[in-house]
């Protein structure tokens, strides 16, 4: 009988596979058969059922008989950042990956990530994706995920995460996803790395942290996961009141987490850069919501913060409105 433990032996650490699920029964299966089929085969699956409405619950029934290894969890919908910390709360694994429930993972995702990480001692593994169109329709719109997560630049050996943090930025290969992160979970634990509840962009603010506080990472060129670009995705959507605001709090946390940090001047350099980033993507987004949407936003952000959303978003979004 397997200890409950995060090691089953001194060769076979487990992996904790978390996979949050609501209304995905489209693509449910596919997401749990590239699991379960991995090459490597300690892990715990992890599913957890946020209030779905749809078929999902009962596709999760029918894996979890199917292998023991699945584990479904019910809960109350909370949106992707509270299925990500329950299912962290429920992992026991030495190892987190967290799979969103639409897409899949190669064969061999697990081992290869389990073994570098292994061989090197890492606090994080990053890797590449694939990304692949839900019709040509998409494709159309959304060229800019072609080759995406596919780093082209060379990333060799161990380095902290800030080093490794400043080269992808100024590459231009700095990826947010979670989904090709791959980390030690007493790492994750000792450092309380849990998603940010109740906004979207959510993966902005933990990748930031992420890499400014793990000590060794390491890159793979390898692509083991392969990402749906859906019409109805969260970051190809139209932009409503939840995106202006997720896109101003979002902005709000990772100033939080940089303040009165003392970084190196590439590190500080590399931060400023994302900062703007994003600051840009939150004006240009805001810039295409209806005056509606804008407005509903304004009434979800605290009144005393409404200068900063003016100065930090508003002011440049307005300006991309008059270049159109």
């Amino acid at each position: 009988m397997a200890k409950n433990s995060e090691t089953r032996n001194n060769r076979t650490p487990l992996v904790s596979v978390i996979i949050p699920v609501y209304n995905v029964e489209g693509y449910l299966a596919e997401c749990l058969e590239s699991v379960i089929a991995q090459t490597y085969k300690e892990l715990e699956i992890i599913c957890i059922d946020d209030g779905a409405t749809d078929g999902s619950p009962a596709i999760l029934e029918e894996f979890a008989a199917r292998d023991g290894r699945v584990k479904a969890i019910r809960k109350e919908n909370g949106g992707l950042s509270s299925a990500r910390n329950a299912g962290f709360g429920a992992a026991r694994g030495k190892y987190v990956y967290y799979l969103d429930s639409d897409d899949y993972i190669a064969p061999n995702a697990m081992e290869r990530c389990v073994e570098a990480s292994e061989a090197k001692g890492l606090d994080v593994l990053l890797f590449d994706a694939v990304s692949f169109y839900e019709n040509d329709e998409v494709r159309i719109a959304m060229p800019v995920y072609d080759g995406y997560y596919t780093r082209r630049n060379s990333y060799e050996g161990v380095a902290g995460g800030m080093e490794l943090f400043t080269q992808m930025v100024e590459n231009g290969e700095y990826r947010t996803s979670t989904c090709i992160q791959f980390a030690r979970r007493q790492f994750l634990a000792r450092n309380g790395l849990r998603f940010t509840e109740g906004i979207l962009y959510e993966d902005n603010v933990y990748t930031l942290k992420l890499m400014l506080l793990a000590e060794k990472v390491a890159h793979i060129p390898d692509e083991l996961f392969f990402r749906r670009v859906r019409a109805d995705s969260i970051t190809s959507s139209e932009t409503n009141a939840n995106d202006i605001y997720s896109l101003f709090r979002t902005l709000k946390y990772m100033f939080t987490d940089i303040a009165g940090r003392d970084f190196p001047p590439e590190v500080q350099d590399a931060v400023i850069t994302i900062l703007r980033e994003h600051q840009y993507f939150a004006a240009s987004k805001t810039s295409k919501a209806s005056e509606e949407s804008r407005q509903a936003a304004k009434e979800m952000i605290d009144t005393h913060e409404l200068p900063e959303f003016a100065l930090l978003i508003e002011s440049m979004a307005d300006e991309f409105l008059k270049k159109q």
